[in-house]
C-alpha cells in the first residue's frame, strides 16, 4: 500500500500520523469504503485528531460507495 509522503501507517489499527507545522496529528480509520457494484475495498476514511476526515483510496473509486463502519478497541495504552 502506498501511503502519501508526510504519512505512516502506526499499527494493525490502521492508524496514521502525520506532521503539520511541527505538530503531530494522529488519525484513526472509521469507515471501509467498498463498492457496490464489486464489493472491492476501494479505500478507508479516517479521522483526524482534529475532527477533520481524509480518504486514503487503493483503487479509483466509482460513483456507487458504502460505507461500513469500522468497531476498534481502545488499549488503556491510547
Amino acid at each position: 500500500m502506498r501511503v502519501q509522503q508526510g504519512m505512516q501507517i502506526l499499527n494493525s489499527r490502521e492508524k496514521m500520523m502525520r506532521s503539520f507545522d511541527n505538530t503531530s496529528l494522529e488519525a484513526e480509520a472509521v469507515c471501509r469504503l467498498v463498492c457496490r457494484l464489486t464489493g472491492r475495498t476501494v479505500g478507508i476514511e479516517y479521522l483526524w485528531d482534529t475532527g477533520d476526515t481524509s480518504t486514503l483510496w487503493f483503487y479509483r473509486a466509482g460513483t456507487d460507495i458504502e460505507r461500513h463502519p469500522l468497531t476498534t478497541k481502545r488499549s488503556n495504552n491510547d
